[in-house]
């Protein structure tokens, strides 16, 4: 009989959950993935977005920079002191006025978003044919 693992953290078990196309689950790893399921059904499609990011390790978590400090490693505050980094953020907006207000305030949101995806600066819009990401 073939001893089957499962596909998240890899115990074997004798009872496993098929999750579709061969891969399957403990009931511990299932019950998990159920809730986790469960609460992102309940997030708006912007958190979804974030989460993934998160769970990919392309974003760390929302912090605020005024309070927090600006997240940086050992090697970065390092760099702060003899040198000249260069941290990319996202600032996250609560509403358009807000980004409107924050974009009137500081070119350089205009001018990177500009030089990223050919946003035109006065229209705020970006032309036919250009995908944002």
């Amino acid at each position: 009989m073939a001893q089957y693992h499962c596909r998240n953290c890899d115990r074997p078990a004798a009872m496993l959950y098929s999750v579709g196309s061969g891969r399957f689950w403990c009931k511990e790893c299932s019950d998990a993935s159920t809730a986790a399921v469960a609460q992102r059904e309940t997030q708006t499609p912007f958190e979804r977005w974030l989460a993934d990011g998160y769970d990919a390790g392309w974003v760390g978590p929302p912090v605020c920079q005024t309070h927090d400090g600006t997240p940086t490693s050992a090697q970065e505050d390092e760099d702060w002191e003899t040198g000249d980094p260069c941290l990319h953020i996202l600032r996250v907006y609560a509403s358009p006025d807000e980004k409107a207000g924050v974009e009137a305030n500081h070119s350089p949101s205009q001018w990177r978003a500009s030089n990223r995806w050919g946003v035109d600066k006065t229209a705020r819009e970006t032309p036919a044919g250009k995908e944002r990401p």
